[in-house]
């Protein structure tokens, strides 16, 4: 059987095989049988054309749509899994450095008591 793809009127696409006869019996059958939903997207000239592009050379848009949610739900679990703080702090002192012209910490920032100490010093007195 040849494959082809329709337009919602029944007609065939440019460069898609005539299946007009079995609109009534396929496509009707399908639509009620699968569960799906039916997305409009809005694509800008360059995209729409692009997307022509794609569909001329036999390549299904439902199926590139399908594709690219899969892949961007995929990437979703990835970015929630556990970050690499070392790689996220390094990223943070590499885009804001220290000046150049700061003097010494006058505490060891690796002590968690002396930093804390330096930090209520430089806050000042709490007010009650």
């Amino acid at each position: 059987m040849a494959h082809g793809v329709l337009h919602a009127s029944g007609a065939a696409w440019p460069g898609s095989v005539d299946l007009r006869g079995l609109v009534g019996s396929v496509k009707t059958r399908y639509l009620y049988s699968v569960s799906s939903r039916l997305v409009n997207v809005r694509l800008d000239a360059e995209r729409l054309r692009k997307a022509q592009t794609l569909r001329e050379r036999g390549v299904a848009l439902s199926d590139v749509v399908r594709e690219a949610i899969d892949e961007r739900f995929a990437g979703l679990h990835r970015s929630e899994s556990q970050p690499d703080v070392r790689t996220i702090v390094r990223r943070i002192f590499e885009q804001y450095p220290d000046p150049p012209d700061l003097p010494p910490r006058d505490y060891d920032v690796h002590d968690r008591r002396a930093a804390r100490g330096a930090i209520l010093r430089k806050l000042g007195p709490v007010r009650p």
